[in-house]
């Protein structure tokens, strides 16, 4: 039986799945191959004739590489994927995603608030839901989505410190999108996951990954400081601190959860 080649979409996913696998182990993202597949896909969509759903995909594709690197126009291939018929939560879980990869914290949280108000929001979607609410800080939308299964002891008590001191966790918010932009644009990579610890009588503490020298970290961490003095006050900035703590080989980060287009 005669083996038929692969589409450009689906050497595009593969490809993208490198990229990414690579880049959660190694913190490095691979320039050269994310520039080649950017190619590809633009080449590819100049065919005419292509099916909605296939050119949707590769739209979507393209924002996501796009995402990886801090580049602009990523809003505009999301909104021509949905244009051809990639359905909405979909493309919301994507550009969430992709704002947390660039410290836009604020602007994911605004398209979660939406997801999170759908009444035919699909079952399937409810987990990657619940990953997004906590990226942002949205702790209590997170405890009303937490089943049994889930162990969120830790942002379950640091809902219950926001909830002591009276305080909406849009706050919160707000303080992560102030420091993660600050932490993007003096990082070399996406912001790829955190880490929260949370205990009463000690606070509340937000851990972002980052590859660097130990000089860098010491100066990414002075300019979150600085610019979370400069932009907030408040009952919460006794509570929370927010830092950089350096990337190890040896250890294993959790991967955050993404989209990622099905070509059934």
């Amino acid at each position: 039986m005669d083996i038929q080649p692969k589409t450009v979409l689906e050497e595009s996913l593969e490809a993208r799945a490198r990229i990414e696998d690579g880049l959660y182990v190694t913190y490095d993202l691979d320039e050269v191959a994310v520039e080649r597949l950017k190619r590809n896909i633009i080449k590819d969509l100049k065919n005419k004739g292509r099916p909605d759903m296939y050119v949707a995909a590769l739209h979507h594709e393209l924002a996501y590489l796009l995402g990886l690197q801090g580049r602009k126009g990523v809003d505009a291939q999301l909104d021509l994927a949905h244009e051809r018929g990639m359905d909405r939560v979909a493309i919301d879980i994507s550009r969430s995603h992709i704002a947390q990869m660039n410290g836009r914290i604020s602007a994911s949280r605004s398209i979660v608030e939406g997801l999170a108000q759908m009444d035919d929001l699909p079952e399937s979607a409810r987990p990657l839901l619940l990953a997004h609410f906590g990226q942002v800080g949205m702790l209590e939308e997170m405890m009303k989505y937490a089943t049994p299964t889930h162990d969120l002891t830790r942002e379950s008590v640091a809902a219950g410190i926001l909830q002591r001191l009276g305080i909406s966790d849009v706050e919160l918010t707000k303080r992560l999108d102030t420091a993660c932009r600050v932490i993007r644009a003096n990082a070399n990579h996406p912001i790829l996951g955190q880490k929260v610890f949370a205990m009463e009588g000690e606070g509340i503490l937000y851990r972002y990954i980052v590859k660097a020298s130990i000089d860098e970290l010491l100066t990414i961490n002075d300019k979150v400081l600085d610019a979370l003095i400069e932009e907030h006050d408040g009952p919460l900035d006794q509570e929370l601190s927010i830092c950089v703590v350096p990337w190890s080989a040896d250890e294993k980060h959790n991967r955050e959860v993404a989209y990622h287009v099905s070509l059934n």
